[in-house]
């Protein structure tokens, strides 16, 4: 008797199996906002007490981190903040907008690291009316948007539960960034010599990045991407 029920017991035990997996992934997929009520000023203050998004640790920053900041950068961040929450109440799509956002800060605070790592008279070539003393205030830039960028990803983890480990923020970062280095290289090249192969193939990368912001805007909340093999 028992032997005859052995297949019937198999079948549930799978079917059990295949249930308890499919919600453990519903689960993980399942945005759970912890503040859906939260302010940027709340989001900020937060962020300047301590409260850094958990999903963001690996990539954290020790010069973005809170403490004490420069006037200047917490000037920046504060007015960064404020028109990012109009643009956002504007938007049709909140929480969409809020990403375009955090993704162009992404964006250059790349394009400025890369272009620090210069020397002075490749700045020059590359950076319209730059003079030599300028480089302190690029320093202030770069901090304003990593600050800003962390900030921005704490609010949307509070609000929308859309900031995790690995998810569109993470990717877009692994893979910009060794686009926007070889695009740099490439535009010294192009000043330099004046070769349109050079200039052509920044366009490639403009167009490589500007599919990669979309491509990471349209991806689903909570979507895990795999860390690319780069550099």
């Amino acid at each position: 008797m028992l032997r005859d029920l052995a297949p019937l017991f198999v079948a549930l035990t799978i079917a059990a199996a295949v249930y308890a997996y499919r919600e453990a992934q519903r689960g993980r997929s399942r945005t759970r906002p912890k503040m859906p009520s939260v302010t940027m000023a709340e989001a900020w203050r937060f962020w300047r007490d301590g409260l850094v998004n958990s999903a963001d640790r690996e990539i954290e920053e020790s010069a973005a981190r809170s403490g004490t900041l420069p006037d200047a950068v917490n000037q920046d961040v504060h007015a960064a903040l404020l028109e990012a929450e109009r643009r956002c109440v504007e938007a049709d799509h909140p929480r969409l907008a809020l990403r375009r956002l955090i993704l162009d800060q992404a964006a250059m605070s790349l394009h400025l690291d890369a272009v620090l790592r210069l020397g002075e008279e490749d700045r020059k070539l590359l950076l319209q009316g730059y003079e030599p003393d300028m480089a302190p205030r690029l320093d202030t830039a770069l901090l304003s948007s990593a600050v800003l960028q962390k900030v921005l990803r704490l609010y949307t983890q509070l609000k929308y539960d859309d900031a995790v480990a690995h998810d569109w923020f993470h990717h877009f970062l692994h893979l910009a960034r060794p686009y926007v280095r070889e695009r740099v290289r490439l535009a010294r090249e192009h000043v330099l010599s004046m070769d349109e192969g050079s200039g052509r193939i920044v366009e490639v990368y403009d167009q490589l990045l500007q599919d990669l912001r979309k491509e990471m805007i349209d991806a689903k909340p909570k979507k895990r991407f795999v860390t690319p093999d780069l550099p």
